[in-house]
């Protein structure tokens, strides 16, 4: 019986990329062949975020080029022949080898730079000539390939309705493929919350990650980790000029995710919206959350934790001044409220506000002040910190 296709989630990809990158390395230094690596994934996972993360974890540059962009000229031009008994043509040097407008700059001039392809299934028959000759040889028209470059590649499946061009046999051959999926708690631990993505777009990813990915449109707006993104960047603009309504969320994001997705989103927000958590941390009394549904203590959690999460960032983590240690205390006694009623979504809540915490300041302040001298809310939190 054929097995499943083995995929992982984008996090756990870098490890293995990572390798493939060293791996090259030490094979220019033996003057050995090695395989490159081609991330394939659908499309607004994220895949080109994690090389340019990758590249400036290792201290490498980048340099950048969009295969279904690129132009024949890009490969070399042929340069005039002046002598007349001429027996061969010269040609110039590929356009990429250059270093001189990279992605990312490499920490020193002896560092490596990592000569990305995205787009790789877009690549025609011709351009796929070239980068034969590139996996082959390192080198294009006998140009050799500087020996600071490794390649690491990158592109959709021919599942995802992306124009996907077919690969050569011998290009296949000596790649690496990884297939990489959508994961809900991969993109919010990973990019959401670092990102410092809206809350109410996180929370609602978390009670359904199902829609954080629909199948592949063309011509048709479609839910990705990259529409979630914008559709958020959307709508935290339009907050500027005042608060959005109901109408405002749903020509955004029908724009961004579909219309069936953004439905589901303001089923939710509106919601979510019901809580006016400002009005608690100043004097309002809170419900009684015995007499509250499991959603509706959902969205109040993620209200309130929205909330001190603005706040907290706009006041740089310092939970110890008078105001924030009092909004602490409600949010604590919230969280208390859930214990008995529905513990298993404290640690949704509670993700967040940890994360965004370590991310920022590297400390455990907040850890702290709300976990003193409750057990119970202790054992939630460290749930959160111990989650694989």
């Amino acid at each position: 019986m054929q097995q499943k296709t083995q995929t992982l989630t984008l996090n756990k990809s870098i490890p293995y990329i990572k390798n493939n990158i060293k791996n090259q390395i030490e094979s220019i230094k033996s003057k050995k062949p090695s395989s490159v690596v081609i991330i394939q994934g659908p499309p607004g996972t994220g895949k080109s975020d994690i090389v340019k993360d990758i590249a400036i974890d290792l201290g490498m540059g980048l340099n950048t080029q969009y295969v279904g962009t690129m132009l024949l000229e890009a490969f070399g031009m042929p340069l005039p022949t002046m002598e007349d008994n001429a027996e061969f043509q010269k040609w110039s040097n590929p356009e990429f080898y250059r270093c001189d407008n990279l992605t990312i700059t490499p920490k020193n001039e002896n560092s490596f730079i990592l000569l990305f392809l995205d787009d790789i299934h877009l690549a025609s028959k011709t351009i796929s000539n070239y980068l034969f000759q590139l996996l082959l040889g390192r080198s294009i028209h006998n140009k050799k390939l500087p020996n600071n470059f490794v390649i690491v590649m990158a592109g959709n499946r021919s599942e995802d309705k992306a124009n996907f061009n077919t690969m050569a046999s011998p290009i296949v051959n000596r790649s690496y493929f990884i297939e990489i999926r959508c994961d809900a708690k991969d993109w919010i631990e990973n990019f959401a919350i670092p990102n410092q993505i809206r809350q109410d777009i996180i929370s609602f990813i978390e009670l359904y990650p199902d829609q954080l990915e629909s199948p592949p449109l063309e011509s048709k707006p479609f839910a990705s980790p990259r529409s979630w993104t914008y559709f958020a960047q959307e709508m935290s603009q339009m907050e500027n000029d005042g608060p959005l309504d109901i109408s405002d969320i749903i020509t955004i994001g029908k724009g961004h995710v579909g219309l069936d997705y953004t439905t589901k989103f303001v089923e939710y927000v509106e919601l979510f919206m019901k809580w006016n958590a400002k009005s608690f941390f100043t004097g309002s009394a809170m419900p009684n959350q015995k007499d509250l549904s499991r959603m509706e203590n959902y969205t109040l959690m993620s209200a309130l934790s929205a909330e001190l999460l603005k706040d907290l960032r706009d006041n740089n983590w310092n939970v110890n001044d008078e105001g924030l240690s009092k909004e602490i205390e409600i949010v604590k006694v919230m969280f208390n409220g859930l214990i008995d009623q529905c513990r298993e979504i404290i640690p949704m809540g509670l993700r967040s506000l940890i994360l965004s915490e370590n991310i920022t300041s590297k400390e455990a302040m907040l850890y702290y002040k709300l976990t003193e001298g409750n057990d119970k809310l202790l054992e939630c939190v460290k749930e959160v910190m111990t989650a694989k």
